[in-house]
C-alpha cells in the first residue's frame, strides 16, 4: 500500500489500480513462478484473437 500511495498522483483520472495483499509471498515474482500450476506461452503475437485462441477462448 505504501507504494501506491507514493505513486497515486501519476494513475491517470478514474483508474483502477489493483494491489496485490497476501500473506503467503505470492508477491515474490520468483515464488509465484515456482508454485504456478499454469503453462506459460511464449512468442504468442500480441493480437486479441490470437490471444484468444491460445487460452482456448473462440474470438
Amino acid at each position: 500500500m505504501a507504494g501506491i500511495l507514493k505513486v497515486k498522483d501519476e494513475a491517470p483520472s478514474g483508474a483502477t489500480v489493483v494491489c496485490v495483499l497476501t500473506g503467503n509471498e505470492l508477491k515474490d515474482p520468483e515464488i509465484a513462478l515456482a508454485q504456478a500450476t499454469d503453462r506459460f506461452y511464449q512468442g504468442i503475437t500480441p493480437n486479441l484473437n490470437i490471444v484468444a485462441q491460445t487460452m482456448g477462448l473462440s474470438q
